[in-house]
């Protein structure tokens, strides 16, 4: 849809403009969950709020997107591939149906294009909205370290290790809303809403339900993010000839991913603690005499000289 912001989307979401696509949907989902209506009933400042928060990341989640806004200041779906004027809109589904009834947009003679035209290679004609469905995100990996004896790491081991991760919220089952999901009362359903602008009127995604046409009710136990952050206690195995400085990997305990999608793991950095007698170089195992054994090496024995 086309925009001309009123205000700064990075400001909006706190990141700078050379943030990663990571840290905007990190940001964005903090603020969304601070300000989401369902969270904040009657909060009409809360629920504008939200509106600006989630046209912002509309636009600087999309590396197309936010490549336009950086360079224009605004944005359109349908934008030609090359800017204003350079190639055609490509095949797809667009968000915007301008309705150009009752609007003199006087064409120029002689063959000239009409305003008409120039604005049709920044919009499309079609409807529809497409609606912003729960991400599907693969959890993070996480990283401790564990310090283990020089046999353990020799023979192997089996040792316990007290983590802290994200868990699949127990409330929601990690779907982040609770009971069924309700017609969104701003489009009563159809995912869309009507703007006018003069004699112009074009439809866009419904800013409240944001094109899904329904509304879910937010888990409070977990903010509508599906996950919570837990300690657990786990048993890890410690393979046999682990080195100093080794990485042990424990497949699905790093943190869970969102709506299903599958968890992280886990890597455990080692570090094996000194023998006083053994010291392990590559593949090969050497002894090591201490100082007070070294004057004992070539003297008899006193008590043997009977």
């Amino acid at each position: 849809m086309p925009t001309t912001a009123k205000h700064d989307y990075y400001e909006l979401l706190g990141v700078s403009r050379k943030a990663s696509a990571k840290d905007i949907r990190a940001a964005f989902r903090k603020l969304a969950r601070r300000y989401h209506p369902d969270l904040n009933p009657g909060d009409k400042s809360s629920e504008d709020k939200f509106k600006q928060l989630q046209e912002a990341y509309d636009v600087l989640s999309d590396s197309k997107k936010r490549e336009m806004y950086d360079q224009y200041g605004f944005y359109s779906d349908n934008i030609p591939a090359g800017g204003p004027g350079g190639g055609h809109a490509e095949e797809g589904p667009a968000d915007i149906n301008f309705d150009f009834g009752g609007f003199d947009f006087g064409g120029q003679q002689g063959g000239g294009s009409s305003f008409k035209d120039l604005f049709g290679q920044f919009f499309g004609g079609r409807h529809g909205g497409r609606a912003m469905e729960p991400e599907h995100e693969p959890g993070g990996d996480l990283e401790y370290q564990i310090e283990i004896d020089f046999w353990d790491a020799v023979r192997g081991a089996v040792k316990k290790l007290q983590i802290t991760r994200l868990d699949t919220c127990e409330t929601c089952h990690g779907t982040g809303a609770v009971g069924s999901p309700q017609i969104c009362p701003a489009c009563n359903g159809s995912g869309s809403m009507q703007q006018t602008a003069g004699k112009m009127r074009f439809n866009v995604p419904c800013n409240r339900c944001g094109g899904a046409g329904k509304l879910r009710t937010a888990c409070r136990n977990c903010g509508g993010e599906g996950r919570v952050r837990r300690s657990e206690s786990i048993d890890v195995r410690i393979p046999a000839g682990v080195a100093n400085g080794g990485r042990v990997r424990v497949p699905g305990k790093g943190n869970a991913g969102t709506m299903g999608a599958p968890a992280g793991d886990l890597y455990l950095r080692v570090v094996v603690r000194p023998h006083e007698f053994f010291e392990r170089r590559g593949n090969d195992l050497y002894t090591k005499v201490p100082d007070r054994l070294r004057g004992l090496h070539g003297r008899k024995d006193r008590s043997t000289d009977d």
